[in-house]
């Protein structure tokens, strides 16, 4: 139980740490290539494809046919 503790901890500051650089690094609109490219490598870093979709929508390889259909991730976070 206490190692599960600590991977719960460990995701906890991984997350404020994101929300904090997204935070410190603000773009606003719907042109936000930094952020995508963020989002990309977090996903890279979890074993997650990404595929660009179009805009600033992201997909994963899971669509399997090659169209970005399910399973995106909209990058303008807020």
């Amino acid at each position: 139980m206490d190692n599960l503790l600590e991977k719960v901890k460990d995701f906890e500051r991984n997350i404020i740490e994101d929300r904090s650089y997204l935070h410190r690094n603000p773009e606003v609109g719907f042109n936000v290539p930094e952020t995508a490219e963020y989002v990309k490598t977090k996903l890279r870093e979890m074993g997650i494809e990404p595929r660009d979709c179009g805009g600033e929508s992201l997909g994963n390889q899971s669509a399997g046919n090659g169209a970005c259909t399910g399973n995106q991730v909209r990058t303008i976070l807020d």
